[in-house]
């Protein structure tokens, strides 16, 4: 009978050890880095908490963007730039739209950025559209002059008439 008893206080002790891990990890709730996995969560309160930054310089969706103003407003892309550091992006490029722009669009480089433009587009820009960046998208950048967008935007956002800060 004791040796019984010693197996069922064994197997009690390997079960609260299990629950209390179990507990610790959904405890900790630490978010993915995965942007896959970032990508296909829908809109929520958690929606407002920044990216976590990788010691590399990228946010945890793994791009960096290109903000450019499509409208009138003088100095709009700095202060979206400005909007998007402050919860965790890196800026890379700031400019201007050589032509004007009606509604913000958010462009992403290569197909493994989408995941990256569609959360920025959801999270920051109201569900703003989300396309491939066309091959002949011309900006103005920071000197005024007509150029491609740069090659390390990745996310680019073209912010247009319809902006609301």
């Amino acid at each position: 009978m004791k040796g019984n008893q010693v197996k069922l206080g064994v197997l009690i002790a390997f079960m609260l050890i299990g629950i209390i891990t179990l507990a610790t990890a959904f405890e900790s709730g630490s978010p993915s880095t995965d942007p896959e996995a970032t990508a296909s969560v829908s809109p929520s309160p958690e929606a407002s908490k920044p990216p976590r930054r990788k010691t590399d310089g990228e946010t945890s969706v793994g791009a960096q963007v290109g903000v450019y103003n499509g409208t009138t407003s003088t100095g709009l892309a700095a202060t979206v730039g400005n909007k998007l550091e402050r919860v965790g992006y890196v800026i890379v490029e700031v400019g201007s739209t050589v032509e004007a722009q009606k509604s913000t669009i958010v462009y992403y480089s290569k197909p493994n950025f989408e995941p990256a433009a569609t959360l920025m587009a959801d999270q920051q820009f109201g569900g703003a559209p989300v396309e491939a960046k066309p091959t002949d998208l011309r900006i103005l950048n920071s000197s005024g002059n007509e150029s491609s967008p740069s090659k390390g935007a990745q996310v680019l956002v073209l912010v247009g008439d319809d902006y609301s800060g």
